[in-house]
């Protein structure tokens, strides 16, 4: 972690479908919910393993992170200037670094956590929004 910039050429490599940020910070109820009752789940690993980069980015942090751009940031100041003013924030992006889908808050099952991957995935954020393709009953 720390240079996006490698980390889309690496999700090319690989055949990923896009990049997702994982926005967190220390004492969020939300973030905790996701870690304790969603990303510790085999097949939420094994879905967004296949199809997504994943990386978390603590929005306090100093650690130095480099943009797709290959601009210098910390985490901080790189959440600062994408306007994250809630956690847990998801943010993907497609394999050229250009921002596809933001979510903030929860989900509140590994079904919507995974629901919301096929949305990416499949390509509806193109069409519709994720309250939009939840109401629709994609499965």
């Amino acid at each position: 972690m720390g240079d996006l910039k490698t980390e889309l050429a690496d999700a090319r490599a690989e055949g990923k479908r896009a990049i997702l940020l994982f926005f967190e910070q220390e004492g969020c109820p939300g973030c905790r919910h996701m870690k304790q009752n969603i990303f510790n789940r085999s097949d939420v690993q094994a879905y967004y393993g296949e199809n997504f980069v994943s990386l978390p980015v603590d929005i306090y942090s100093s650690v130095p992170l480099r943009d797709f751009a290959g601009r210098e940031f910390t985490e901080k100041t790189y959440t600062q200037s994408l306007k994250i003013r809630a956690t847990p924030t998801f943010v993907f992006y497609d394999l050229s670094g250009a921002e596809i889908v933001r979510v903030v808050g929860p989900t509140q099952t590994p079904q919507e956590f995974l629901l919301l991957g096929r949305f990416v995935a499949s390509g509806a954020y193109k069409n519709s929004t994720f309250a939009q393709y939840k109401t629709a009953g994609q499965r």
